[in-house]
């Protein structure tokens, strides 16, 4: 009972879409910019992708390296790195069997913080990671998501994986690959900050959110949407 699932909240078109084996990545810098929502926390991340984040106390030259006034520096919290190559990521929230079974947390701590309609949930994750792997190439990565404290100082060796702590409780599996600087057959440049990604078909299941619990706790293995 704890093998671990994923799960995505969206609009049921976009969902479905991902089932049929295309599913839309956006840039971290394009999450850097998210606006703020009222029916939500935020998906906005000042540091999203940081290398290191170093608080204001540091030399002049170091200040200087980083390209900002020194009033600026010394008025702000902290002072986020950002990597020049921009990467394409991709947001699931990852949960253990036996916590979305037995501990029913998608009804008690998730659907709390989300507004979405529908939540899609792909019990086998390996067969998505494997597919987006053989089109997104050997820098493909994926995992979970590390979440550090306001209090920490001078975080060093930080990458797409690790995010603020206000985040949480997102629990977030991600996906990621750097910006090509040149597109394959499978993957197409939406905008300047998004790309579709086509990987062939998954198997998962979607339903109404305010239903996943019941639904999910019934035998559901032969369904193809709950």
């Amino acid at each position: 009972m704890n093998e671990p699932w994923i799960i995505k909240f969206g609009e049921k078109e976009h969902l479905e879409q991902l089932l049929d084996g295309k599913i839309l990545f956006h840039t971290l810098s394009y999450y850097r910019n998210y606006e703020e929502k009222e029916n939500e926390k935020g998906r906005k991340d000042y540091f999203e992708g940081a290398t290191e984040i170093v608080c204001p106390a540091t030399t002049k030259s170091e200040i200087e390296a980083f390209g900002l006034p020194l009033e600026e520096i010394l008025a702000a919290k902290n002072i986020a790195y950002i990597p020049k190559d921009d990467k394409y990521i991709y947001c699931f929230s990852s949960f253990t069997e036996t916590d979305i079974i037995e501990n029913k947390i998608i009804s008690d701590c998730v659907l709390k913080n989300t507004g979405w309609e529908y939540v899609l949930l792909l019990k086998n994750p390996n067969d998505l990671v494997v597919k987006l792997s053989e089109v997104c190439g050997e820098d493909f990565r994926f995992g979970k998501v590390t979440y550090y404290a306001d209090d920490q100082k001078d975080k060093n060796g930080l990458d797409e994986f690790h995010k603020d702590e206000r985040f949480n409780y997102q629990k977030e599996f991600r996906l990621s690959f750097p910006v090509p600087s040149e597109y394959p057959p499978n993957i197409e440049k939406h905008d300047d900050d998004s790309c579709f990604v086509h990987f062939g078909k998954t198997e998962g299941f979607i339903c109404k959110t305010s239903e996943f619990q019941e639904k999910i706790s019934k035998p559901f293995c032969k369904q193809k949407n709950m």
